[in-house]
This record gives C-alpha cells, structure tokens and sequence, in this order.
C-alpha cells in the first residue's frame, strides 16, 4: 500500500509505502499471551527527564491487546511509541517484529521478551523496562520506607486515599492520577496532593538509597 500526498509546496505528490499485506494465523498454543493480554505493565528504567514523562505526553506504561479481526497477533503500545503489531507465535516468551515496510513504517520496531523477576512476569521493549501495574504495593498511610534496588530501577506506590504524601531521600518524583495523567513532579525533596484514591507515584533514586514517604490522608 503506498500513499501519495503533496509535498513541499504541495505543487508535487510524494509516494511512500504506507503498509503490507500479511496472512492471518490461527490462534495455536497461544495460552500464555491470551492471558497477558489487556494487561498494563509500568516503566522503570525511563529516565526521570525523558521527554515524555516531563510533558505528561505518553502514559509511562505497556499495553498489550488483541488485534480485532487478526487472530494470532498482538498490539504493543509503549511510552514511546504507538500501538505496533507483533507476532508472539512459537515462543511463551518472545513476541517479535515482523513487519516489513520500507522507510516511515518499518523503522522503531521492537520485540516484546517477558522476564519473570521476582516471580512476576516483566515485559522489555527495546532497552525499555516494565513491572507489572497490577501488582504495585500500595502506600499505607503514615510513615513508610522505599528502598531502590541495587539496579537503580524506580519505584512505584499506590495511594489508598486523596491527601498529602511528603517525599524525602528521591532524587526525582512523579505523581500521576488513576489514569496515569501527570499531576505533579519534582527534584528532591517535595510533596504532592491528590484529591482522589488510586494515584500513582512514581520514585526515582541511586542504586541502594533509602526513600521516605508519609502519606496523609484527606480529612
């Protein structure tokens, strides 16, 4: 499929290819990618002054969903990218790019390797690291402590309820709504409100440091 669109001056069209042709598989010992998908995983190794994350511009999560009308194949969306289709046939573990589109279309792609870390399955995208969102520990009111591990990774909390949560020890923070809109960020020492339940943090520091949060509720 190739498009012609005017360029320039519009005084020209200009062609480029657009899209392919693909045969559509049946769904064979796929079990374990069903499974994950409608599932939402959550970056962790995004440096806290990547664009998209100070813009708000990209949600700062993996998705993977099924393709309507494509049986056998997957959508990943990923922070920095739109939804790309990839094929996960023959492996549990590995969904790859396939697709096969000069110029424009065919560039970015990435494959899709799940890790099991700590028992949990991990998605990496490209050089792009993410925890599952489903499981993220929930910040209990009051005092707590966050350690980074040793690899550096930042982590995230889910808050309970809408108040104040004071951040000593992060060098760098992000505090997202439910939806994982950007609400508040900061360098260093901070705090965040949020009015209602289920927002996001998201905490960055050096390998090993020791982060404290005191999260208060709304009255």
């Amino acid at each position: 499929m190739v498009a012609r669109v005017p360029a320039y001056l519009g005084h020209y069209l200009a062609r480029f290819p657009l899209g392919s042709r693909f045969s559509q598989r049946p769904v064979v010992e796929m079990a374990a990618w069903q499974a994950r998908a409608g599932q939402r995983w959550l970056v962790v190794n995004e440096d806290a002054q990547s664009i998209p994350l100070i813009q708000g511009t990209a949600l700062p999560r993996f998705a993977l969903d099924v393709v309507d009308g494509l049986p056998g194949y997957l959508f990943a969306t990923a922070i920095h990218t739109g939804s790309q289709i990839v094929d996960p046939a023959g492996s549990d573990t590995l969904a790859r790019m396939f697709l096969k589109i000069p110029v424009n279309f065919g560039r970015d792609l990435n494959d899709v390797v799940i890790e099991t870390r700590d028992g949990e399955e991990w998605v990496r995208y490209g050089s792009t690291l993410f925890r599952p969102q489903a499981s993220v520990p929930v910040l209990p009111a009051g005092d707590s402590a966050v350690a980074i591990g040793s690899e550096g990774f930042a982590e995230w909390r889910k808050l309970p309820v809408g108040g104040t949560v004071a951040i000593t020890g992060a060098s760098a923070w992000k505090l997202y709504d439910a939806d994982l809109k950007l609400l508040a960020s900061g360098t260093g020492n901070g705090s965040a409100h949020v009015e209602a339940m289920g927002a996001y943090l998201l905490l960055y520091g050096a390998p090993n440091a020791a982060i404290t949060l005191t999260l208060a509720a709304a009255k």
